[in-house]
């Protein structure tokens, strides 16, 4: 999708990404759906893969969309959301070593969700389905 593409469909995106239920986190869609929410990529909307080459031309872009589509995901939240967090066997429940620095949860999602007061997210483990209150560590 070209960006003219993409500017067009920003509308739409904001229809698609209203939910009564948000769960944020690349492979939490089934978590969400047996909990009766849904995540980005449960919405259907066809992302780019992220492109980790800060020289690859094409990561402006994409860098524009994640940022958009995401933003737009947490505006339209409400005080029923949720973060799914991959397991990691030997890592604790609250470490998660492996995720980037300028991951789209931490960097554009939480502090969006944040500033609307949604101060209360459940935190859910990927592997085990255990939940707890989220606390982000700044």
């Amino acid at each position: 999708m070209s960006k003219e593409e993409f500017e067009k469909f920003k509308p739409k995106l904001d229809q698609i990404l209203k939910a009564d239920k948000h769960f944020f986190w690349s492979g939490g869609t089934k978590i969400a759906k047996q909990n009766g929410g849904n995540t980005l990529e449960g919405n259907n909307i066809k992302m780019p893969g992220w492109i980790n080459d800060p020289n690859d031309p094409r990561k402006p872009l994409v860098q524009e969309k994640w940022d958009y589509v995401s933003e737009t995901f947490a505006k339209n939240s409400n005080k029923d959301t949720h973060v799914v967090f991959p397991y990691w066997p030997g890592k604790g429940n609250d470490i998660y070593p492996h995720r980037r620095e300028d991951n789209v949860f931490d960097v554009t999602e939480y502090p969006r969700l944040e500033s609307m007061g949604i101060d209360h997210i459940t935190k859910h483990n990927a592997e085990t389905g255990h939940t707890r209150p989220y606390r982000h560590t700044k």
